[in-house]
C-alpha cells in the first residue's frame, strides 16, 4: 500500500519493495544534471497548472457575482431589440411602397406610464389597423412603463423593464412580420429606422380629432383620420408625444368600436395576429399542466399555432390588486363594460345596477356590482356552478384562474371550486413554470390560455377581458355562448323591480 513520505504522496507499490526514507528520497532528486532537469520540469508544469486554476477563478468569480448581481434585476430583452433593428425592411433603397419612397405613420402619442398591457394593446392594434388602411408602414417601438427613463421602473414595490420589445409579446404584421396571403402592404418598422428614413415628419396632434368624434361610431373616427393623413400629403407623419392617442381609452369604453368590427375583423392585423414565440413557448410548457388529456378530451400539445380551442378548460379572469378601488369607482362613475365585451350576440349583456353614477345607490345594488366587478371566492364558485349548467359548460374538466391575487386568495378559490366538482386540475398565474424573461411577459400567456379554452368567464369591465373575447370572436371557433361574465341578470331583474317600488313610493309621498 502506499504510504505518506513527507508531505508527499507516493503511487502505489508492492509492499515487498522497501520504500525509501525521505532524506534518502530527496538526496535521489537533488543530484546529476538528468534529475535536476526533470525537477525544473515539473515545477514548470506546476506553476503552469496553478496559473491556469488562477485564471479560472479569476474569470469564474466575476461571472458568478454578475450573475448574482444580473438576478436581481428584470431582463432587458436586448437580443429582440436587436433583431427589430435588423428587419430586412430596414433598408432605405427598397422599392415604393417601403424604403424612402414609403409612407410612414409614428404615433408617438401612444400610452405609456401607468397603463397596463391591455389597454396599450387595444391601441396598438387599431394604430396598426389605421396605418394599414392608408397604406403605410405603421412604426412601433415598446411596450413602454416609462418612456423616457432608467431602464428599470418601480411597480408595487417591483422592480419592472421600463420598456420591453413588443417582439418579446407579440408576432406578426404588427411588429414587422410579413402581411399573410398576397397583401403587400409596406411591413412595420422600428421607431429607429422611422428616424432615418423621415429626419423631419410632418407632426399632427391627436386631439384634432379624438376630442371630436370619440363618441361616435369609430368608424367615423377611422375615416376622419384617413382624412386628415390623406391632407397632409406627406410620406412622413408623425402624431406627437402628449397630444392625445388617436384612439383613447374612451374608444374602447363603449359600443361605438364595434362598429368597426366587421371591417377590422377582415383586416391582416387580426388575421394574422400571433403571440410572440417567447409566449407560445411558454403556453406550451405550461398547458400540459394546466388541461391534462382525458379520454374526453384528448392532447392539443403539439399545437400551438393556429389558436384552436383546448376542450375540457374552463378559464377565468378575476382581478384583484388594484380593482378593489377601481370596481367602485366604476360604480360611481356610471362605467358601461368594455366595447369588445358588448357583442350583441354574447349571452351576457350589460345591464347597470341601479342608481350607479349617481349617489342614490342602495346596499343591496352596490353589493351585485362587486359581485360581477370584484367577486368572492363564493360567488366564484356560485358562477361556475351555474356555466357547467349550459351546453357550452357540460364537459369542462379543468380550471385555468387568470389573475394578480395573492396566494392565500387564490387558496380561497381552488378550495371553493372545488366544492363544484372533482376537476382534474385547478391551477392559477401563479402556478405558471416560466423563464425569467416569461415572467414579465406572463400576462401574455395567460391571455393565450384564455383565447384558447373551452369557456371563459371575464371581467366586463377589464381590457384584458375584451381583448380575449376580440380574438377568441376572430380567431377560435367558438359559438357566443362560450364567452361569458360575472352576472347574475336575475338579481338584476330583481333590483329594478325594487328600485322601480321605491321610486313609486316616494312618488306617492
Amino acid at each position: 500500500m502506499a504510504r505518506a513520505i513527507g508531505t508527499y504522496e507516493l503511487l502505489p507499490t508492492n509492499e515487498d519493495t522497501p520504500l525509501p526514507t525521505p532524506a534518502v528520497q530527496h538526496d535521489r532528486f537533488s543530484w546529476g544534471p538528468r534529475n535536476f532537469c526533470s525537477r525544473l520540469f515539473a515545477f514548470r508544469r506546476a506553476r503552469y497548472f496553478l496559473g491556469f486554476i488562477l485564471l479560472a477563478l479569476c474569470l469564474l468569480i466575476p461571472y458568478r457575482l454578475y450573475e448574482r448581481h444580473a438576478s436581481k434585476y428584470p431582463p432587458l430583452y436586448e437580443k429582440y431589440h436587436a433583431k427589430e433593428l435588423a428587419l430586412p425592411q430596414h433598408n432605405p433603397d427598397l422599392p415604393y411602397p417601403e424604403g424612402r419612397e414609403g409612407k410612414y405613420l409614428w404615433v408617438s402619442a401612444h400610452l405609456d406610464g401607468g397603463f397596463g398591457w391591455g389597454n396599450f394593446m387595444q391601441e396598438l392594434i387599431l394604430d396598426a389597423y389605421l396605418a394599414h388602411k392608408d397604406g403605410r408602414a405603421f412604426v412601433f417601438d415598446n411596450y413602454t412603463w416609462d418612456r423616457h427613463g432608467p431602464e428599470y421602473s418601480e411597480y408595487h414595490g417591483h422592480l419592472i423593464p421600463s420598456r420591453i420589445p413588443l417582439t418579446a409579446l407579440l408576432a406578426g404584421p404588427i411588429v414587422g412580420g410579413p402581411f399573410p396571403g398576397v397583401d403587400h402592404s409596406p411591413r412595420s418598422v422600428r421607431k429607429e429606422y422611422f428616424d432615418t428614413v423621415c429626419p423631419d415628419p410632418v407632426k399632427i396632434k391627436g386631439n384634432d380629432l379624438i376630442d371630436t368624434y370619440v363618441w361616435g361610431p369609430t368608424t367615423i373616427l377611422v375615416e376622419k383620420w384617413l382624412e386628415r393623413l390623406e391632407l397632409t400629403n406627406s410620406k412622413c407623419i408623425e402624431v406627437v408625444e402628449g397630444s392625445q392617442q388617436m384612439f383613447s381609452l374612451w374608444t374602447f369604453g363603449t359600443t361605438n368600436v364595434l362598429s368597426l368590427w366587421p371591417d377590422l375583423v377582415k383586416s391582416p392585423i387580426i388575421t394574422g395576429f400571433r403571440w410572440s414565440p417567447l409566449v407560445e413557448a411558454g403556453y406550451a410548457k405550461n398547458i400540459p399542466l394546466i388541461n391534462p388529456p382525458s379520454v374526453t378530451h384528448p392532447s392539443h400539445y403539439g399545437e400551438t399555432y393556429p389558436y384552436t380551442a383546448l376542450g375540457g378548460l374552463l378559464a377565468l379572469q378575476i382581478r384583484r390588486g388594484d380593482f378593489e378601488e377601481h370596481c367602485v369607482n366604476l360604480l360611481n362613475w356610471g362605467a358601461n363594460w368594455q366595447g369588445f365585451n358588448r357583442f350583441p350576440e354574447l349571452p351576457d349583456q350589460f345591464v347597470a345596477v341601479p342608481g350607479a353614477g349617481t349617489f342614490n345607490i342602495s346596499d343591496e345594488a352596490r353589493a351585485e356590482h362587486l359581485k360581477r366587478c370584484y367577486p368572492t371566492p363564493g360567488q366564484i364558485a356560485d358562477r361556475v356552478r351555474e356555466i357547467m349548467q349550459t351546453d357550452a359548460g357540460r364537459n369542462l374538466e379543468n380550471v385555468y384562474i387568470m389573475t394578480n391575487g395573492q396566494p392565500d386568495f387564490i387558496a380561497e378559490v381552488k378550495e371553493a371550486l372545488r366544492g363544484v366538482k372533482a376537476w382534474g386540475s385547478i391551477k392559477s398565474s401563479r402556478d405558471l413554470i416560466v423563464t425569467r424573461e416569461q415572467d414579465y411577459v406572463k400576462q401574455a400567456i395567460d391571455m393565450l390560455i384564455g383565447i384558447r379554452a373551452q369557456v371563459l368567464i371575464g371581467n366586463g369591465w377589464s381590457s384584458m377581458s375584451s381583448n380575449i373575447v376580440m380574438l377568441r370572436m376572430a380567431l377560435v371557433d367558438l359559438a357566443p355562448d362560450h364567452h361569458r361574465f360575472w352576472f347574475d341578470l336575475h338579481m338584476l331583474n330583481l333590483l329594478a323591480i325594487a328600485q322601480s317600488l321605491a321610486n313609486k313610493i316616494v312618488q306617492v309621498v
